[in-house]
């Protein structure tokens, strides 16, 4: 399709897709790339959709990095943030349950879920929301586990099985039943200090040239708006959690458990593949005050780095490997536990 615009004016189209794609278990999503041509200098913009709720690849054990090694620890990410089923805008926190039966993802990609701790000896698996309050949730505990006497010990092997908060028995859309968890960044059973390529499945999963330690590269990622159905029906709003966050027009419904933010999608430029995390801030890890909503995105794994753990960092300019007091509270995206 083609048209025409007055100078400064704004191109607008929509995209219908024929019908719901039917899923299964080796191909749980369909992808394409739209490119919009535009201006006298004829530029390029590409548009990456997918169809598909199940968790999927972006890049696949069957498929190499630096031109010959396989990346054997790829694993499906999930294509939501993990949230509760029963938060609700007026609670700061909600429980996971032991079977974790409350466990459940957002609704829409650009959506943010909930913060978590990495892992707590008195508030075990809780949710809390990700705008309410802005200031330190009522409960919020800082430092229980930062003690070196028990960290020297206590690894995601040991703390998993009661701190762990992704889904399991979870009903895919092709009716297979499968169980998530965290996905790793190295070993979860000693340090990972150097932050090795070898062994991580966050690194090996989503990066199109992965690095180690705490190196970035955004080649084979982009920055930008996701229009999921929700982001793009709404009005976007300036979400002014924390100092230094003054982009304008990057949050959507930005008072409730559904704030919906701008964020960076990893894509396999081979095959089109494509996922999106937004860029939902944290909770400070002294007080629990939010910080850096709309600007950057952390997700934890379930590695350690010597007196922090290991998540990944994305921002407008920023994707990488980082580490983070056990104490913030950050986003979680779950894998399908093959």
């Amino acid at each position: 399709v083609g048209g025409s615009v007055t100078i400064g004016d704004t191109i607008k189209f929509r995209i219908g897709l024929k019908g719901a794609y039917a899923a299964t278990d080796i191909n749980p999503a369909r992808y394409a790339v739209v490119v919009v041509t535009y201006g006298p200098s004829a530029k390029k913009f590409n548009l990456y959709l997918r169809q598909g709720e199940d968790p999927d690849y972006v890049w696949s054990p069957s498929e190499n990095y630096n031109g010959s090694t396989p990346r054997e620890k790829a694993v499906r990410f999930s294509p939501y943030n993990l949230t509760a089923s029963d938060l609700t805008d007026d609670m700061e926190y909600k429980q996971i349950a032991a079977d974790r039966s409350n466990a459940a993802f957002t609704a829409y990609p650009t959506q943010a879920g909930a913060f978590f701790q990495w892992a707590e000896k008195i508030n075990l698996r809780y949710a809390y929301h990700p705008v309410n309050p802005v200031g330190a949730p009522s409960n919020w505990i800082y430092g229980a586990f930062n003690a070196s006497t028990y960290w020297d010990k206590v690894y995601w092997n040991t703390l998993g099985s009661t701190n762990e908060t992704c889904p399991q028995n979870y009903t895919l859309t092709t009716n297979t039943v499968v169980s998530f968890r965290r996905p790793n960044d190295g070993i979860t059973n000693g340090v990972n200090s150097t932050g090795a390529i070898a062994g991580s499945e966050m690194r090996q999963s989503l990066w199109e040239v992965p690095q180690s330690g705490q190196t970035g590269s955004v080649i084979g990622s982009v920055w930008g708006f996701y229009a999921d159905g929700f982001f793009d029906r709404r009005s976007h709003a300036h979400a002014a959690y924390g100092s230094g966050n003054t982009v304008p027009n990057i949050a959507v419904s930005i008072a409730t458990k559904d704030v919906a933010y701008i964020g960076r999608l990893f894509y396999n430029r081979d095959n089109k593949r494509s996922l999106f995390f937004p860029a939902s801030g944290y909770r400070d890890y002294s007080i629990g005050s939010l910080g850096t909503s709309g600007t950057f995105g952390y997700y934890w794994s379930s590695s350690r780095h010597t007196n922090h753990c290991w998540l990944l960092h994305v921002g407008s300019s920023t994707v990488r490997q980082n580490n983070s007091s056990f104490s913030n509270g950050h986003a979680l995206r779950c894998v399908r536990n093959n």
